[in-house]
C-alpha cells in the first residue's frame, strides 16, 4: 500500500492542472486508491453473477423470460427471474425489484393495475403460482417477502355490495419486509401487515396484522407473536 500510494504522488506531481480548477479540487493519491479498490470489488461481484448464470441453465433461461414476456409491461431489472408465465394487464404501473423471483409454471401469476395505480414488488420477494395481485390505487409488497401459490390481494371490492354497478372507493394495502403469506391467503383492501409477520393458509385478512405476528382464520385473527430476535 505504501509503494501504491508514492507512486500515485509522483503521478499527481507530474500533473498539470488546468487554472480553471482549484487545488483543493485535485484527486487525492488515497482516492484513486479507494476508487480503484472499489471497481476490482464491483468486477468481481459482476464475474460472480456471471459464472452463476452460465453454471445454472435453468435460472439463466428464468432470467431471459423474465425479460422477454414482461419488459415493457412492467419495470423489470436485469435480476428479476421468471419459471412459466405471467399475465400483466391495466394501464398503471408495475415495479419489480432486484432479484425478485416468480414461478407461475402450474398457473400463472396476474397483475392488474388499472390507470393510475401502481404495484410494486420489494427485492428478493417470491411469489408462487396462481398469485392475482390487483390494484385499483396501490398495493406495495415489501422486500424478502414469500407469497404462497394462489395468494389473492386486492385493494378494492370490484363492486359495492349493494349497489353492484358501482366501484367502491380503493384503500392501499401494504405488506411490509419480510413477511411470509401461506397458500390460498386473500388480503383486502386497506390491511396492512407488519414486517416478519405470517399468515396461515386459508385465512382471509380483514384487518391490520402487526409485525411478528402470526395471524389465522377467517377473518384472520393474530394467535400468537414469533419468537424472533426484534432487534
Amino acid at each position: 500500500m505504501k509503494h501504491e500510494t508514492q507512486g500515485a504522488v509522483r503521478k499527481l506531481q507530474n500533473l498539470k492542472v488546468p487554472p480553471s480548477v482549484r487545488l483543493d479540487q485535485a484527486v487525492r493519491p488515497e482516492d484513486l486508491i479507494l476508487r480503484r479498490n472499489l471497481l476490482s470489488e464491483v468486477m468481481d461481484q459482476s464475474l460472480r453473477k456471471v459464472l452463476k448464470v452460465i453454471r445454472d441453465p435453468r435460472l439463466a433461461v428464468a432470467l431471459v423470460n423474465a425479460q422477454v414476456r414482461m419488459q415493457g409491461r412492467a419495470q423489470v431489472p436485469l435480476s428479476v427471474r421468471l419459471y412459466g408465465k405471467v399475465h400483466i394487464t391495466g394501464k398503471g404501473e408495475v415495479v419489480f425489484g432486484q432479484g425478485v423471483s416468480l414461478t407461475g409454471t402450474v398457473v400463472p401469476i396476474e397483475f392488474v393495475s388499472r390507470r393510475g395505480a401502481r404495484i410494486t414488488i420489494g427485492d428478493h420477494t417470491f411469489i408462487n403460482y396462481g398469485t392475482s395481485i390487483s390494484a385499483h390505487q396501490l398495493v406495495s409488497v415489501g422486500r424478502d417477502c414469500l407469497l404462497g401459490h394462489y395468494t389473492f390481494i386486492l385493494d378494492n371490492n370490484e363492486h359495492d355490495s349493494e349497489q353492484h354497478n358501482s366501484v367502491p372507493p380503493s384503500a392501499p394495502v401494504v405488506i411490509e419486509d419480510n413477511v411470509w403469506i401461506g397458500s390460498r391467503v386473500s388480503i383486502l383492501p386497506g390491511v396492512r401487515i407488519g414486517q416478519h409477520a405470517a399468515i396461515g393458509a386459508g385465512s382471509v385478512v380483514t384487518r391490520d396484522i402487526p409485525s411478528y405476528a402470526l395471524a389465522v382464520g377467517n377473518p384472520a385473527r393474530v394467535i400468537r407473536y414469533l419468537n424472533m430476535d426484534k432487534s
